[in-house]
């Protein structure tokens, strides 16, 4: 049956379980981030650090993430191929099909699945999910549906299904205060959240339930923990008199070196031009005379 009487002790200790599951993976992932360390060969700017060590809280925080989704998908896919029997009989009920005080045992034991008006039957691997339902004055037709509180075939698929949105509502949560046997009068639920009221639990695990993470960066004990006895710093400033003086000594080594290449070649095509000139000297004076004993 999906009389959520049936579930609901079974679901609170699911939930109480998943939440004592995430403080342990909230508190491996802060262990982790703690224990790196910073470590840099320069002074790194405030924005920069922030930036360096929200990376980091980042990162630690969706390996948990991974891993509790790892962890439960193995969980439900071992319990889905084991088939195990639900101590609540939601899924597979006992009776008795025969007696006879002749034989050894006596009495004969069979096993059934749990089956629904709809035809669904527990035999199938994917489950029976639907809402659960609060049965009024034991009679099997008039039934109120229960907001968010899901039923399957295995506890456990069906409380990852449910959300807490009953519990937001005061006449939903007056229905299952009135089947429960206790005298808590609880007030509904007021508290805001970023996750809306019909969010399943899967989800809620999915993100580790965390509404905020608030991140506080203490610029001044970057250095202080470390306690350094000085600090050193440099800075390149273009067109000043050190800079001048470099850069024409520079540029005159430059120059120097390409004339020590140059040099030898720059002689020989001044001598081969010098003495050019020498050899055509002669000739043209002697030009020079002849023309002037004709005109004599």
């Amino acid at each position: 049956s999906n009389d959520i009487r049936t579930v609901l002790s079974s679901f609170w200790q699911l939930v109480r379980s998943f939440c004592s599951i995430i403080n342990v993976s909230l508190d491996d992932a802060f262990s982790e981030f703690h224990s790196n360390n910073l470590l840099s060969l320069s002074a790194q700017s405030q924005q920069l650090l922030e930036t360096k060590i929200k990376a980091t809280l980042d990162f630690v925080i969706n390996s948990a993430i991974i891993n509790l989704k790892k962890n439960l998908a193995i969980t439900c896919e071992t319990i889905s191929i084991n088939e195990p029997i639900s101590s609540l009989a939601t899924n597979y009920f006992t009776y008795i099909s025969s007696i006879n005080v002749y034989t050894t045992p006596p009495i004969g034991i069979d096993i059934n699945a749990t089956s629904f008006a709809d035809g669904c039957s527990c035999e199938n691997l994917n489950g029976c999910l639907r809402s659960a339902i609060i049965f009024e004055s034991d009679e099997i037709f008039n039934f109120a549906n229960v907001s968010g509180i899901m039923f399957d075939c295995l506890p456990l698929d069906g409380a990852l299904a449910s959300s807490f949105e009953c519990f937001y509502e005061s006449w939903c949560l007056s229905l299952i205060m009135n089947v429960s046997k206790t005298n808590m009068r609880p007030e509904p639920l007021h508290i805001q959240s970023r996750f809306e009221h019909n969010t399943s639990l899967k989800k809620l695990l999915d993100e580790l339930m965390i509404e905020q993470i608030t991140m506080t960066v203490n610029f001044s004990s970057y250095y202080s923990i470390c306690n350094p006895k000085y600090c050193t710093y440099s800075y390149i400033h273009r067109f000043d008199i050190l800079f001048i003086i470099t850069f024409t000594a520079g540029a005159f080594g430059g120059i120097l070196t390409v004339l020590k290449f140059i040099a030898p070649f720059l002689i020989k095509l001044a001598y081969w031009i010098y003495s050019l000139k020498n050899r055509d000297g002669p000739r043209t004076d002697y030009n020079k005379n002849q023309s002037t004993n004709l005109i004599l």
